[in-house]
């Protein structure tokens, strides 16, 4: 799992550009997987803001993979 955690840009498909950001309706929503299991982090309304609260989970949640 510390494998996963080392991950540091988005796939090519998504279109927000964001790791840990995808567009749903008209907002930006976060997630992170941990132990295998998505956790909702959040719906923001801009990409920027949603990215910013999957950088403080990921250091939080993940310490192997720090950015």
């Amino acid at each position: 799992s510390e494998n996963l955690q080392n991950i540091r840009s988005a796939d090519s498909n998504n279109s927000t550009g964001y790791l840990g950001v995808k567009k749903e309706r008209e907002k930006y929503v976060a997630r992170i997987i941990i132990n295998y299991k998505k956790k909702y982090l959040g719906s923001f309304s801009s990409a920027l803001e949603a990215h910013a609260a999957y950088i403080r989970a990921k250091r939080h949640f993940h310490p192997a993979g720090n950015l």
